[in-house]
């Protein structure tokens, strides 16, 4: 049995991405919670921003450069830093 989940498609790869997906579901939870905080009918919206910080690294830090080699979250497992 397979459940197909509905991902973002991320626009380098042209692949689902969850990350990419987190990201998106972040930045909309943030945009209620400052709506929420605004309105004053919540008091303390701090996870809301953390959420979107961390989802944030998790997209953009799939690729990192170190002296000039890029390694990637979809290189082999084999590549040693």
């Amino acid at each position: 049995m397979q459940i197909k989940l509905p991902f973002v498609l991320d626009p380098a790869t042209k692949k689902p991405s969850v990350s990419l997906t987190n990201l998106m579901i972040s930045t909309v939870f943030l945009l209620v919670a400052a709506g929420l905080d605004l309105s004053g009918k919540v008091k303390d919206t701090s996870i809301a921003l953390e959420y979107f910080g961390v989802s944030s690294a998790l997209y953009f830090s799939r690729r990192i450069s170190i002296n000039g080699r890029e390694f990637t979250s979809e290189s082999d497992k084999n590549n040693n830093v």
